[in-house]
């Protein structure tokens, strides 16, 4: 596993894991197909949770979408709830 400093989600093959820091947390991204992923870790996703990743984004304004970025809020979409952003501080493929 090598850290790096962002992902393009929907370029990596299904059931690739990518392993996301927080400050305070740890989040495991579950590549299913495209942008969609299972997610799990944090306060937000104690069980593995389908999601789609919207992107990387820059205090809630500029959307990159697809990608996962360090220092920047990883921005999920989960089934009947708001989008979530979560600050990223390192991110493992």
């Amino acid at each position: 596993m090598n850290p790096v400093d962002s992902v393009n989600v929907p370029d990596l093959p299904p059931l690739t894991t990518v392993l996301v820091w927080t400050m305070n947390s740890l989040y495991r991204v579950v590549v299913t197909e495209g942008s969609n992923v299972y997610v799990q870790g944090g306060p937000f996703f104690r069980d593995p949770t389908s999601a789609h990743l919207e992107g990387a984004s820059i205090e809630g304004g500029l959307l990159m979408v697809g990608r996962i970025a360090v220092g920047l809020l990883m921005v999920l979409s989960v089934l009947l709830q708001l989008p979530i952003p979560i600050l990223t501080m390192y991110v493992i493929e």
